[in-house]
């Protein structure tokens, strides 16, 4: 999955979302506001390798050696499931 859709080394609320709803059509724009905002540690509204980076690792998406891991059980909310399933069909 491609997340970067203009290419410009940042995803943006709306780049996530158009990749969020090719395999899951109900994502909501209020669920990709807070992924941005839980992410986002420079506060430019777009989210840097480096703050994908630990996006994905938070949901589990990432091994130790930045691999794509396969599907894991969280632990957080429910948010937080619906969107780690997301990203596993996503990725597999």
């Amino acid at each position: 999955m491609h997340f970067d859709s203009d290419n410009d080394g940042f995803i943006t609320a709306t780049d996530l979302k158009e990749s969020m709803r090719r395999v899951d059509s109900e994502t909501r724009d209020e669920d990709v506001g807070e992924m941005i905002a839980d992410f986002d540690k420079n506060h430019d509204n777009k989210i840097d390798f480096q703050e994908f980076r630990a996006m994905m690792e938070s949901l589990g998406a990432l091994t130790i050696n930045s691999t794509l891991n396969s599907a894991v059980t969280s632990r957080r909310s429910s948010q937080q499931k619906h969107t780690m399933s997301i990203l596993t069909a996503a990725f597999s």
